[in-house]
């Protein structure tokens, strides 16, 4: 009787401490704040277009991040580099094709103060 609330107990706790990755996220500055979960890599870079490729930087979870500038309204096409290993953002469902590579896909939007 103890095995199934002992097991629920742990789904629980898993849910509550393994909190999904949000990459990329757009600030309303215009910024945008990429991450990506790779806890055995050595070094990540983020390459966007209209940004120079930029290294990320690891927490204690794992989890590398990267802040921009802000960036204009537009939609860009951008990928990772773990340890030079040409990766697209798990986190983002969002894919920018091309006929050479494939990107994931992020939209800066107008700041709702335009009137357009």
């Amino acid at each position: 009787m103890k095995s199934p609330l002992c097991f629920l107990a742990l789904l629980y706790a898993g849910s509550v401490f393994s909190q999904p990755i949000i990459s990329p996220e757009v600030h309303s500055d215009g910024r945008v704040t990429f991450r990506l979960k790779a806890p055995n890599a050595e070094s990540v870079r983020v390459q966007c277009e209209s940004l120079k490729p930029d290294n990320m930087q690891k927490d204690a979870q794992g989890v590398w991040s990267f802040t921009s500038q802000p960036m204009e309204p537009d939609y860009y096409g951008y990928s990772f580099y773990v340890d030079s290993a040409r990766v697209i953002d798990p986190s983002n469902p969002l894919f920018k094709y091309n006929l050479l590579n494939t990107d994931s896909h992020l939209h800066v939007p107008v700041p709702s103060s335009l009137p357009w």
